[in-house]
């Protein structure tokens, strides 16, 4: 098992997606608050789709 569950990375995910707009109704979508934000959001979405792969990966190799 991992530290970090399917659930709690989709509440990471969301919570992050949270920030980002609410940076991006304060301060501007191009402000730089707003754009580190939006990074972190694509580094969490880039590891949910990571881990998707792999566990389908997985998921093949066990079934033949």
């Amino acid at each position: 098992s991992t530290l970090l569950s399917d659930n709690n990375l989709v509440r990471l995910i969301e919570w992050k997606r949270n920030e980002m707009m609410e940076s991006a109704s304060k301060t501007g979508i191009l402000s730089s608050q707003t754009i580190k934000k939006s990074t972190e959001l694509d580094q969490l979405l880039n590891l949910q789709q990571h881990l998707a792969s792999q566990s389908l990966k997985h998921l093949k190799l066990k079934n033949g």
